[in-house]
């Protein structure tokens, strides 16, 4: 998310009434700079949907994934396109830190690839 708190703190603060309400209603931190990074109306959206999860589980927790899964998925369905198209391992890894500036070693990338093969199956 350091690339969404750059983008906003390269336009500047943003002066909001309606965000200077958030702060004196105590409203948490990240939801504040949330508000500030997708727009207020995007953040009460949010804030709504989360809210009501915790409510409908009992446990006024929510439980949210780590957004290092998704770029994980991401990755993995690179490694996969990469190896529909004939590359190696060591190939993949090559392109991987080229294009992301990192890659699991080319042995993780084989288990990757065989693990796709052993779920189709």
């Amino acid at each position: 998310m350091v690339a969404l708190n750059e983008a906003a703190a390269e336009h500047g603060p943003i002066h909001d009434e309606r965000i200077v309400e958030l702060k004196k209603i105590g409203v948490s931190n990240w939801l504040i700079l949330l508000a500030k990074e997708i727009g207020y109306e995007n953040m009460l959206v949010v804030w709504c949907r989360l809210s009501y999860e915790a409510g409908n589980n009992g446990e006024h927790r929510v439980r949210i994934q780590r957004w290092t899964s998704f770029l994980r998925y991401q990755r993995n369905q690179l490694i996969f396109s990469l190896n529909d198209e004939g590359k190696t391992p060591i190939q993949i890894r090559k392109y991987l830190i080229s294009e992301l500036g990192k890659s699991p070693v080319t042995t993780h990338i084989d288990r990757i690839i065989k693990n796709r093969e052993r779920s189709v199956l």
